[in-house]
């Protein structure tokens, strides 16, 4: 069994070590043993955050300093339910920290085309939760 393969088991039946917390380390990646490196993001840091807790050992890498948000941000549906398939949250925690539900959503960049799409970003999540 490949090890990716091992960790999602042992996420599933909880039986994954309790990990070290490290806030920063010197030494280099080459050298480091993580299973996985993240790099930030408010979607990043809540899955490295919750995948750390479930004993994968996780690096994130952030820009700058990391600041909570004051506003809620948007999330597709299927990216949550991934959180209750792994036992990181039950249905009732999830269902707390969502904020609005809605489909279809518009989606578009400064100068670009605007596309409309269903079940994309079509959930607003609660940023303290």
């Amino acid at each position: 069994m490949r090890q990716g393969d091992r960790i999602l088991t042992s996420l599933r039946e909880n039986s994954a070590p309790i990990p070290t917390l490290v806030k920063e380390s010197q030494q280099s990646l080459g050298v480091a043993d993580f299973h996985l490196i993240i790099c930030g993001g408010t979607l990043g840091i809540l899955i490295g955050c919750a995948l750390a807790v479930k004993g994968l050992r996780v690096a994130l890498m952030e820009w700058g300093i990391l600041r909570g948000r004051e506003q809620e941000w948007n999330i597709s549906r299927k990216e949550l339910d991934v959180f209750v398939e792994l036992n990181l949250l039950t249905q009732e925690e999830l269902a707390s920290a969502i904020a609005t539900k809605y489909n279809s959503a518009r989606v578009g960049f400064h100068g670009g085309t605007e596309v409309w799409v269903e079940d994309v970003l079509n959930i607003c999540q609660y940023p303290d939760k």
